[in-house]
């Protein structure tokens, strides 16, 4: 699956100028050179991991599904550094039916047994959890229980973060809080086409009473944008709910 490996190649790793078919699953780990093509076929999936994972082409076509790896940093102290996104230069892009770039949950994760993560993170409490934030804030389950969601954060012009996790309860086995949705990020100078979906939602809670993941960053910059397709970032739902994420449309 790993895109530098010669041999899962039919005539080696891509070069610039050349017309690719992801035919199989593929994990594409670092910035690719300006291809002629890109096309991910019918239930195939092209993994980005890594900030800094580039696609280039002139043209590309998700038929299949493109998406991220888990964004899995836990620690504050750094300023929560995401680590993996959803990055494509290209002049047109097409998305038929069919086809996703599918981000459900990929942001910063959910707790288990504590807080969520992420600069929106919903807080643990006893009995319930808070939902994250991203866009919006996240829910809090107040009433006795002081489960405070998560702020929102982060840019409404060019979101460039995935969502926040959910808190979890510390009083039951299992409780885990939703991951936020992910990131893409579009710089098309033509034409982008959604007849599929785009999706960076928030995860739902799992098990007793936590918050859930807030959506994640959708940002489309392009000439023209067309298609009959859906592009979301919802917050997941749980006992209480995710702060809806962030679309941006350039």
């Amino acid at each position: 699956s790993d895109w530098n490996t010669a041999a899962n190649w039919s005539e080696g790793v891509p070069v610039a100028g050349q017309a690719v078919v992801i035919d199989g699953n593929a994990t594409l780990t670092n910035a690719t050179p300006a291809l002629a093509s890109l096309t991910v076929n019918s239930a195939k999936t092209l993994t980005f991991d890594g900030w800094d994972t580039l696609l280039t082409a002139t043209t590309v076509t998700i038929a299949g599904t493109v998406t991220h790896a888990q964004n899995t940093d836990t620690n504050s102290v750094d300023g929560w550094t995401p680590n993996a996104r959803v990055k494509i230069a290209c002049a047109d892009l097409t998305i038929p039916v069919g086809g996703s770039i599918d981000l459900l949950g990929k942001g910063f994760q959910g707790g288990a047994f504590t807080n969520g993560y992420g600069p929106g993170r919903g807080m643990a409490k006893k009995d319930r959890g808070g939902g994250g934030g991203y866009g919006g804030p996240g829910s809090s389950a107040v009433a006795n229980y002081y489960a405070y969601g998560g702020p929102a954060y982060g840019s409404a012009d060019l979101p460039d973060m995935p969502g926040s996790g959910g808190g979890s309860t510390f009083s039951a086995l299992n409780s885990t809080g939703g991951s936020g949705g992910g990131l893409v990020q579009i710089h098309a100078s033509g034409n982008v086409t959604v007849n599929g979906t785009i999706t960076a939602d928030g995860a739902n809670g799992v098990n007793h009473c936590p918050g859930a993941g807030s959506g994640g960053g959708v940002y489309i910059q392009c000439a023209t944008l067309d298609g009959a397709g859906t592009i979301s970032a919802k917050g997941g739902t749980s006992w209480v709910g995710g702060g809806g994420g962030r679309i941006a449309l350039d």
